[in-house]
């Protein structure tokens, strides 16, 4: 991603964020060349064991891949009582006809909200604490599938 999260991360203060994105080049320039940020390209979340150091929050973007497939592993990175905000994108947590359907935009409400309760059930069910879940106030093109924030405590 261009690093939207890292951006806010370090307009709020964060001494150190990792920068971690299976693709490459694809983060700003500015956000490369600060000092705080250390990029972390072709790395899959999905199988980075550890960092070099606990962190206080871990922000999640992740596209055409479940959520549900990377928090097990963000457990991981994080002390009890650590933090992570995490993007729901309906889209790649419904199923292929579900998405078909809209072309690539979950428009259901009721699979949008299937969704949102399996969420928190697999988050719970690995020992988070569900702290919030909002809709997105930043949203995409029109007739864009809704997005949602989720806030996690370990």
């Amino acid at each position: 991603s261009t690093g939207g999260f890292t951006d806010c991360l370090l307009q709020h203060g964060a001494k150190k964020v990792y920068a971690i994105d299976v693709g490459h080049g694809l983060l700003h320039h500015s956000l490369v060349e600060n000092p705080r940020v250390v990029v972390m390209d072709r790395t899959n979340a999905r199988f980075l064991e550890r960092l070099h150091e606990e962190v206080d929050i871990v922000t999640i973007d992740c596209s055409f891949i479940s959520l549900k497939s990377i928090l097990p592993q963000v457990k991981k990175w994080l002390p009890a009582g650590g933090k992570i905000i995490a993007l729901i994108k309906p889209q790649f947590e419904a199923s292929y006809k579900e998405v078909s359907r809209g072309k690539g935009v979950v428009k259901d409400l009721k699979i949008v909200n299937e969704i949102l309760d399996d969420i928190k059930l697999f988050c719970a069910n690995q020992g988070y604490s569900i702290e919030g879940l909002i809709p997105s106030p930043i949203t995409g093109k029109k007739g864009g599938n809704q997005e949602y924030l989720i806030y996690l405590r370990r």
